[in-house]
């Protein structure tokens, strides 16, 4: 292995720090947070080629290519961020006329998104580097491993939830 390539994946190692998980802290939800971590970074690193674009604001303009109208209380669900930062980008992204807003006809509270020809070409500049990025990481699995991972994964979840659901119903009984 080239020394590049090593010093890469020491570095890797090194972020995850699979020795260091806190006293009473769950392993896989401390390795799950760090890799969760490590590939937003990477993916932040990918977006800042493209000199305008935060990860929010790529999800944002995806979500609008995918669907070409959205409420912002849409597109905080589809970019699964927190709504501040969602408002932030949005304001952010009409101010470099890469979307636009207009009132909703159903409900006038509320603002319809779209992308403006600017925001579509932006997409298609910055679409197949992602896409390329995307494709590389999926690659590093074979088709069963992929699958026993998004098993593993839904697992995972499934224990969080339950385990969670659990606590609370206990705290509620001793409450009461």
């Amino acid at each position: 292995m080239p020394d590049s390539n090593k010093n890469a994946v020491f570095g890797i190692a090194e972020r995850l720090d699979l020795d260091n998980i806190p006293p009473g802290a769950s392993l896989l939800s401390v390795v799950v947070y760090r890799l969760s971590r490590l590939l937003r970074a990477q993916t932040e690193q990918v977006l800042s080629y493209s000199g305008v674009l935060s990860v929010v604001d790529w999800r944002i303009i995806l979500g609008l290519f995918m669907r070409p109208s959205a409420t912002q209380k849409e597109l905080i669900e589809f970019v699964l961020m927190h709504q501040a930062q969602v408002s932030r980008s949005l304001a952010m992204l009409e101010d470099q006329g890469l979307i636009k807003s207009e009132r909703s006809m159903q409900d006038k509270r509320a603002r319809l998104f779209s992308l403006t020809q600017r925001g579509l070409e932006i997409y298609q500049q910055n679409s197949p580097t992602i896409t390329e990025f995307c494709e590389a990481i999926d690659q590093c699995l074979s088709p069963a491993e992929t699958k026993q991972f998004l098993d593993f994964n839904m697992r995972i979840a499934k224990a969080s939830m339950e385990s969670g659901n659990n606590l609370a119903e206990s705290r509620t009984k001793k409450a009461s």
